[in-house]
């Protein structure tokens, strides 16, 4: 089960920032990934050669939308970076984090960035991963979700040669009233 969101437009993503930025957007590989899997019909996850699905999963459905999103930054004339929630693997050693929803600076976005002055930062996740990002960041810069809750999704899953999929049979969005 996950907190079904989906992406608001791309005018009223471009209309969030005035003027041009540098832009981090962080992507959460937990309730948008999944959100993001059933709506583009994407593979939820992906796992490098050699890797497994238990140890190695790639929100994919996430990257395939960061990449979108920052493609269509760049064309209005900002410089944009992301931050897939995943990466966190590589950087600390711990298995990683899916759901952004960690308080406490549980990653370092300035010193992973530090070339990179960011003006504006964006979450593609659930407000709960907003909330955290906020949390964290929100007194130094701006943080934006680019997101909009609307229901729960209850989902099932078929994994086919180390790529997960939504069994769309067994799958459904509980919308809000």
């Amino acid at each position: 089960m996950a907190v079904y969101s989906k992406v608001m437009s791309d005018a009223t993503i471009i209309n969030l920032i005035p003027c041009k930025s540098n832009i981090l957007i962080v992507g959460c590989g937990g309730c948008i990934n999944e959100s993001l899997a059933y709506t583009n019909r994407h593979p939820i996850f992906t796992a490098p050669e050699g890797k497994t699905l238990d140890n190695a999963a790639i929100p994919i459905a996430t990257r395939y939308e960061l990449n979108r999103i920052k493609g269509l930054l760049e064309v209005h004339g900002h410089t944009v970076r992301v931050f897939e929630s995943y990466e966190l693997k590589k950087d600390n050693g711990n298995d990683g984090f899916l759901c952004i929803r960690k308080s406490g600076k549980a990653f370092d976005l300035f010193g992973s960035f530090s070339d990179f002055p960011i003006d504006v930062l964006l979450t593609l996740s659930c407000g709960a991963g907003t909330f955290g990002i906020n949390e964290d960041y929100g007194e130094e810069i701006p943080v934006l979700q680019i997101t909009k809750p609307s229901g729960m999704l209850s989902y099932s899953f078929i994994d086919r040669e180390n790529v997960r999929h939504i069994d769309y049979n067994h799958s459904e969005v509980i919308k809000y009233e």
